[in-house]
């Protein structure tokens, strides 16, 4: 089941499908803050594993470094 997107998820699952580069959940939050001024850094977190878990995004993970996350799921 997707779930709905909503003003939040939009925005984050639109900068990283947009980004040129993985992104991690910090540069998420500080690109959606432009937009959504009042994001947290949880609502951030949050929706990048939604959209992980339903199929939109996929995170990778590098040992010792934070999560980067990729909207290329070819």
């Amino acid at each position: 089941m997707i779930r709905r997107l909503t003003k939040q998820r939009r925005q984050i699952l639109e900068i990283v499908q947009s980004a040129c580069y993985h992104p991690t959940a910090e540069q998420v939050h500080s690109l959606a803050k432009r937009p959504i001024p009042g994001i947290s850094v949880g609502t951030v977190y949050r929706n990048l594993d939604l959209l992980t878990v339903d199929g939109l995004l996929r995170k990778i993970d590098i040992p010792g470094e934070p999560a980067r996350y990729d909207a290329d799921l070819k």
